[in-house]
């Protein structure tokens, strides 16, 4: 930590030499000095410094978020199918008992209607002799 001479990408990275010493970096908690123990000029300015930030600036990646899976049609579709296919499933199911139930009744009705046609025939002949008589 003494040895750093830059940090990069949000202190991800550091980049340190034995030759220098920053002797505020260890021991001093006070977080308003920004104090720091300059770093030599013959290494700041020296070519081969240089080149290695460079080197480092574009060697190192930005790290990013990985992308979002973008939504597809397909997937917006089993979606809104599984949400609403539930009660789209319960509510044909319940419109065709309704409709069976209906045609089960008009078969009753009409078994029913028939029963009392043939009863209303077969107690005909007694009303009509009953006409009959003198």
């Amino acid at each position: 930590m003494e040895n750093v001479i830059k940090y990069y990408r949000a202190s991800s990275f550091a980049l340190a030499s034995p030759g220098y010493n920053n002797s505020f970096a260890r021991g001093n908690t006070n977080t308003e000095s920004m104090e720091n123990t300059p770093i030599p000029d013959n290494m700041r300015d020296s070519q081969f410094h240089k080149c290695l930030d460079d080197v480092i600036v574009n060697a190192l990646p930005i790290m990013n978020w990985p992308p979002a899976p973008s939504n597809t049609l397909g997937d917006t579709m089993a979606i809104v199918f599984g949400i609403l296919g539930g009660p789209i499933l319960i509510f044909l199911v319940w419109m065709t008992l309704i409709i069976l139930n209906y045609i089960r009744g008009y078969d009753l009705r009409d078994l029913e209607g028939k029963r009392q046609r043939d009863a209303t025939l077969a107690n005909r002949p007694e009303a009509l002799k009953y006409e009959q008589y003198p």
